[in-house]
Protein backbone atom coordinates (compact mmCIF):
# COMPACT_ATOMS: atom_id res chain seq x y z
CA UNK A 1 0.00 0.00 0.00
CA UNK A 2 1.27 3.49 -0.64
CA UNK A 3 2.61 5.23 2.45
CA UNK A 4 0.19 8.13 1.87
CA UNK A 5 -2.83 5.84 2.53
CA UNK A 6 -3.58 4.65 6.05
CA UNK A 7 -4.38 1.01 6.72
CA UNK A 8 -7.94 1.84 7.78
CA UNK A 9 -8.51 3.82 4.56
CA UNK A 10 -7.16 0.91 2.53
CA UNK A 11 -9.48 -1.52 4.31
CA UNK A 12 -12.42 0.79 3.62
CA UNK A 13 -11.55 0.93 -0.09
CA UNK A 14 -11.19 -2.86 -0.24
CA UNK A 15 -14.62 -3.22 1.36
CA UNK A 16 -16.18 -0.58 -0.90
CA UNK A 17 -14.82 -2.27 -4.02
CA UNK A 18 -15.62 -5.83 -2.94
CA UNK A 19 -19.22 -5.11 -1.92
CA UNK A 20 -20.56 -4.48 -5.46
CA UNK A 21 -18.44 -7.34 -6.79
CA UNK A 22 -19.83 -9.81 -4.24
CA UNK A 23 -23.44 -8.58 -4.36
CA UNK A 24 -24.44 -10.54 -7.52
CA UNK A 25 -22.98 -13.73 -6.06
CA UNK A 26 -24.83 -13.22 -2.79
CA UNK A 27 -28.05 -12.57 -4.72
CA UNK A 28 -27.56 -15.79 -6.72
CA UNK A 29 -26.76 -17.77 -3.58
CA UNK A 30 -29.88 -16.50 -1.83
CA UNK A 31 -32.05 -17.39 -4.85
CA UNK A 32 -30.69 -20.92 -5.25
CA UNK A 33 -30.25 -21.93 -1.58
CA UNK A 34 -32.59 -21.22 1.33
CA UNK A 35 -31.27 -19.11 4.18
CA UNK A 36 -30.29 -21.09 7.27
CA UNK A 37 -32.10 -20.65 10.52
CA UNK A 38 -30.49 -17.74 12.35
CA UNK A 39 -29.41 -19.37 15.61
CA UNK A 40 -27.14 -18.02 18.30
CA UNK A 41 -24.26 -20.19 17.14
CA UNK A 42 -24.68 -18.93 13.56
CA UNK A 43 -24.58 -15.31 14.75
CA UNK A 44 -21.51 -16.11 16.87
CA UNK A 45 -19.81 -17.67 13.85
CA UNK A 46 -20.62 -14.65 11.68
CA UNK A 47 -19.35 -12.29 14.36
CA UNK A 48 -16.15 -14.32 14.73
CA UNK A 49 -15.51 -14.42 10.97
CA UNK A 50 -16.17 -10.73 10.47
CA UNK A 51 -14.16 -9.60 13.48
CA UNK A 52 -11.25 -11.93 14.04
CA UNK A 53 -10.53 -13.58 10.72
CA UNK A 54 -11.10 -10.45 8.69
CA UNK A 55 -10.71 -7.18 10.56
CA UNK A 56 -8.23 -8.05 13.31
CA UNK A 57 -6.17 -10.36 11.10
CA UNK A 58 -5.86 -7.64 8.46
CA UNK A 59 -4.83 -5.06 11.06
CA UNK A 60 -2.18 -7.37 12.52
CA UNK A 61 -0.90 -8.27 9.06
CA UNK A 62 -0.66 -4.58 8.15
CA UNK A 63 1.24 -3.95 11.37
CA UNK A 64 3.59 -6.84 10.57
CA UNK A 65 4.23 -5.52 7.07
CA UNK A 66 5.03 -2.13 8.57
CA UNK A 67 7.44 -3.69 11.10
CA UNK A 68 9.38 -6.18 8.97
CA UNK A 69 8.68 -5.03 5.42
CA UNK A 70 6.52 -6.43 2.63
CA UNK A 71 9.06 -8.93 1.28
CA UNK A 72 9.44 -10.84 4.53
CA UNK A 73 5.79 -10.48 5.56
CA UNK A 74 4.53 -11.90 2.27
CA UNK A 75 6.26 -15.20 2.99
CA UNK A 76 4.20 -15.74 6.12
CA UNK A 77 0.94 -15.82 4.12
CA UNK A 78 1.88 -19.40 3.26
CA UNK A 79 1.54 -20.42 6.92
CA UNK A 80 -2.26 -19.99 6.71
CA UNK A 81 -3.04 -23.47 5.23
CA UNK A 82 -1.16 -25.39 7.96
CA UNK A 83 -2.93 -23.33 10.62
CA UNK A 84 -6.26 -23.98 8.89
CA UNK A 85 -5.56 -27.74 9.06
CA UNK A 86 -4.75 -27.52 12.78
CA UNK A 87 -7.84 -25.41 13.50
CA UNK A 88 -10.02 -27.81 11.48
CA UNK A 89 -8.64 -30.66 13.57
CA UNK A 90 -9.24 -28.86 16.86
CA UNK A 91 -12.63 -27.29 16.17
CA UNK A 92 -14.45 -29.66 13.81
CA UNK A 93 -12.65 -32.94 14.37
CA UNK A 94 -10.85 -33.31 11.02
CA UNK A 95 -8.07 -35.88 11.08
CA UNK A 96 -4.52 -34.62 10.69
CA UNK A 97 -2.44 -36.74 8.30
CA UNK A 98 1.28 -37.07 7.74
CA UNK A 99 1.16 -34.73 4.76
CA UNK A 100 -0.19 -31.93 6.95
CA UNK A 101 2.92 -32.22 9.11
CA UNK A 102 5.19 -32.41 6.06
CA UNK A 103 3.52 -29.35 4.57
CA UNK A 104 3.92 -27.42 7.82
CA UNK A 105 7.62 -28.32 8.02
CA UNK A 106 8.19 -27.24 4.40
CA UNK A 107 6.26 -24.00 4.76
CA UNK A 108 7.84 -23.09 8.10
CA UNK A 109 11.36 -23.89 6.91
CA UNK A 110 10.81 -21.82 3.77
CA UNK A 111 9.57 -18.90 5.88
CA UNK A 112 12.55 -19.16 8.20
CA UNK A 113 15.04 -19.45 5.36
CA UNK A 114 13.56 -16.43 3.62
CA UNK A 115 14.29 -14.29 6.67
CA UNK A 116 18.04 -14.79 6.38
CA UNK A 117 20.02 -12.34 4.31
CA UNK A 118 22.76 -14.17 2.39
CA UNK A 119 26.20 -12.70 2.02
CA UNK A 120 26.85 -11.42 -1.50
CA UNK A 121 28.41 -14.09 -3.67
CA UNK A 122 30.07 -11.73 -6.11
CA UNK A 123 31.55 -8.49 -5.04
CA UNK A 124 32.52 -6.01 -7.69
CA UNK A 125 35.87 -4.37 -7.33
CA UNK A 126 36.17 -0.70 -8.20
CA UNK A 127 37.77 -0.14 -11.60
CA UNK A 128 41.47 0.72 -11.49
CA UNK A 129 42.14 4.30 -12.50
CA UNK A 130 44.72 5.00 -15.15
CA UNK A 131 47.33 7.59 -14.37
CA UNK A 132 46.72 10.80 -16.30
CA UNK A 133 50.25 10.79 -17.76
CA UNK A 134 49.76 7.37 -19.33
CA UNK A 135 46.51 8.48 -20.98
CA UNK A 136 47.98 11.58 -22.54
CA UNK A 137 51.11 9.76 -23.72
CA UNK A 138 49.10 7.17 -25.62
CA UNK A 139 47.20 9.77 -27.64
CA UNK A 140 48.58 10.45 -31.15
Amino acid sequence: RPSTISLSALMFVIGAVSLPLAAPLVWWEMRTHPLPEMTTSLWAGLLYMSTFTTLIAMLFYGYGVKRIGPMQASVFIHIMPPFAAVFASVFIGEALRWYHGAGFVLVASGAILSCYRPAPVLQSMPAAKEPSAARTASRP
